[in-house]
C-alpha cells in the first residue's frame, strides 16, 4: 500500500510533467504560427517556379543530349526526412515504415536524413547499405544544403519521402521527386511548350537541376518542420492533459489515505477510552 510520501512524491513528478507538457505545447502554438506563414508564402513561389522548371524539362526532351540521356538507365535515389530529436508521437515511425515498404519493390539507392530514422534502421536490422545524413539541426545549414546537394547531383531522380502537413490533427507521409518539379494537376499548354528560351533551353535546365532541387528540398524541409512542430503540439497537448488527470488521481488518493489515517487514530482513541472506562 503507497504510503503519503510515496503518493506525494509521485503527485510532483506529474506537476513536474504538466509543467514542462503545458510550455512545450504553448511554444509549439507560438512556432506553427511563424511557420505556417513561411510555409503559405514559399508555396506560390514553389509552385511558379515547378511550372518554369517544367517547362524548360518538356522543351529540352528534344534534344540530341536528352534523348540519349533517356536511353541511360535511371539512377534513383530514395530518401526518407526524420528529426534529431523526439516528442513527435509516432510521425518519424510511420515516415520510416512507408519509406520501406515503398523501397522494397524499387531499384534504389537510399539515405536516411535525421538520427531517429537512423536509429530505426538499427532497431529493424536493416541490413542493405544506405547513406546517412544528420545534420547539426533538423533544419539544415546553408553548407549542409550545400553538401546535401553535392550528393545528390549524379541521380536522375531523387525521391523524397517527408512529414506532410495536412491540418493540426492530421499528418500524412508525403512523396516528391525534388528533380521533377511538375505541381499535381498541372496543365501545359502546346503554346507553352513550345515556347523559346534565352539562353537556350539546355543551358536553363543545367542551372535548373541544382538550383530548383534545392528551392524543392527546402520547400520539403519547411512542410516536415510544420508538420512536426503541428505533431509536437498534438502531442504535448495530450501529455498535459494525462497529466492533469495524474494529478487529480493523486489528489484525491492523498485525500483518502489522510482520511483514513484520521479514521485510524479516531477509532484507536476510542478503543482507549473504551479500556478506560472498562476499568
Amino acid at each position: 500500500m503507497s504510503t503519503i510520501a510515496d503518493l506525494k512524491a509521485e503527485l510532483e513528478e506529474g506537476t513536474t510533467l504538466n509543467f514542462i507538457s503545458s510550455a512545450f505545447t504553448e511554444a509549439s502554438a507560438a512556432r506553427i504560427g511563424r511557420i505556417r506563414t513561411l510555409f503559405e508564402a514559399n508555396r506560390q513561389f514553389y509552385d511558379e517556379i515547378s511550372h518554369v522548371y517544367h517547362l524548360v524539362r518538356l522543351s529540352s526532351q528534344g534534344t540530341d543530349l536528352a534523348r540519349s540521356k533517356d536511353t541511360i538507365r535511371k539512377k534513383v535515389l530514395s530518401i526518407a526526412v526524420t528529426s534529431n530529436q523526439r516528442f513527435y508521437g509516432n510521425l518519424n515511425a510511420v515516415i520510416m515504415r512507408s519509406f520501406l515498404e515503398a523501397i522494397a519493390s524499387r531499384q534504389t539507392d537510399s539515405m536516411i536524413i535525421g538520427a531517429t530514422g537512423h536509429d530505426y534502421m538499427k532497431a529493424v536490422d536493416y541490413k542493405k547499405p544506405f547513406t546517412k545524413i544528420i545534420f547539426l539541426h533538423d533544419d539544415p545549414t546553408s553548407d549542409e544544403t550545400r553538401a546535401f546537394l553535392d550528393a545528390i547531383m549524379p541521380y536522375d531522380a531523387v525521391v523524397v519521402y517527408h512529414p506532410k502537413f495536412v491540418s493540426l490533427v492530421t499528418q500524412n507521409v508525403g512523396e516528391i521527386d525534388i528533380t521533377q518539379a511538375m505541381v499535381a494537376g498541372d496543365k501545359t499548354s502546346e503554346d507553352e511548350i513550345h515556347m523559346l528560351f534565352e539562353p537556350e533551353s539546355q543551358k536553363i535546365l543545367e542551372f535548373f537541376q541544382r538550383q530548383v532541387r534545392a528551392l524543392l528540398f527546402l520547400h520539403v524541409m519547411l512542410e516536415a518542420n510544420l508538420s512536426r512542430t503541428a505533431a509536437r503540439l498534438i502531442t504535448m497537448s495530450n501529455a498535459e492533459e494525462r497529466s492533469a488527470e495524474l494529478i487529480k488521481k493523486k489528489h484525491a488518493e492523498i485525500r483518502k489515505l489522510q482520511a483514513s489515517i484520521v479514521n485510524e487514530k479516531l477509532l484507536e482513541t476510542f478503543a482507549g477510552m473504551g479500556q478506560w472506562k472498562d476499568k
